[in-house]
Parts: C-alpha cells; structure tokens; sequence
C-alpha cells in the first residue's frame, strides 16, 4: 500500500439520457446529483469528485458541466439551472 495519496490521471464520468428519456425523471436525477453530491460522496466513492465539480459550475457554468459542447437533456438543463449552476 501506499503512506499518503498520490496524484493521478483520471477520466470525466458521464451520466448520459437519450434525448427521449422522460425529462422529469431526468431532471430528478440530475437534481439530486446537484443538491445531494456530499450525501453521495459519503455512500460512494464514485461521486467523490462530485462537489467540486458542481462547485465549479456555479462559477464556469455549462461549460463545466457539458465539456467540449456537448448537449444537456433538457431535464439536467432545468435541474441544473436551478441550482445556479448554468450561468
């Protein structure tokens, strides 16, 4: 094992909805993602990385949460314009 964290290369981990998935149930989704990371972090590693992601989206925007342009589902776009987060 190793004494103390390390620095490392990672990958963006994507939740993707096909464009006819059920907005409401999307934006759900996405809501809870946005008002919920830390209860997430704290049950799964996996959404470690979550709170600051979205703490950076109230500062960057879409452009933070949708890299390189890439299209929201219009429920993500509504949860997370809600929360501030699409400036």
């Amino acid at each position: 094992g190793l004494d103390a964290d390390l620095p490392a290369l990672g990958v963006y981990n994507v939740v993707v909805a096909r464009r006819a998935a059920d907005a409401g149930m999307v934006a759900d989704v996405a809501g809870v993602m946005a008002h919920q990371s830390g209860e997430l972090a704290r049950r799964n590693d996996l959404f470690r990385g979550l709170v600051d992601l979205l703490a950076q989206a109230k500062r960057g925007g879409r452009a933070v949460l949708a890299p390189a342009g890439l299209p929201l589902h219009a429920g993500a776009e509504r949860a997370f314009g809600e929360a501030g987060m699409l400036q």
